[in-house]
């Protein structure tokens, strides 16, 4: 399951993951941005808590890379993940550094409580 919610006033976008990561969910994650991401301001701001998330599954990989396309063409500024396990970050790792545009700062963080803006 994959929640997600818009602050316009801070102007965040807020992805909250729970269990596999897989493609029908993906798929279902980028038609809800591809709505959402034309009422968010340039330079927004992209929350994801995967802290839920058990594996990703193979078959996501090339919907999570088409949903990175579509933040960067939509002026995404800065990503903060919420990883708690640094084993789960390796593949997320991989995935920022060749999709996320090269001006997107990307961190990690391994609770909600240490995201600061």
């Amino acid at each position: 399951m994959i929640e997600t919610f818009y602050d316009e006033i801070k102007n965040i976008v807020t992805v909250v993951y729970e269990g596999n990561v897989n493609a029908v969910e993906e798929k279902q994650l980028y038609l809800k941005l591809q709505d959402l991401l034309p009422k968010c301001r340039r330079g927004f701001r992209l929350l994801v808590d995967l802290s839920p998330v058990n594996r990703v599954e193979e078959e996501a990989v090339p919907v999570i890379k088409m949903i990175m396309d579509l933040l960067n063409q939509h002026g995404l500024s800065e990503v903060i993940r919420i990883i708690p396990e640094p084993d789960k970050d390796i593949g997320f790792n991989i995935l920022s550094i060749f999709h996320y545009g090269k001006n997107v700062k990307v961190l990690t963080c391994q609770t909600p409580e240490e995201v600061h803006w």
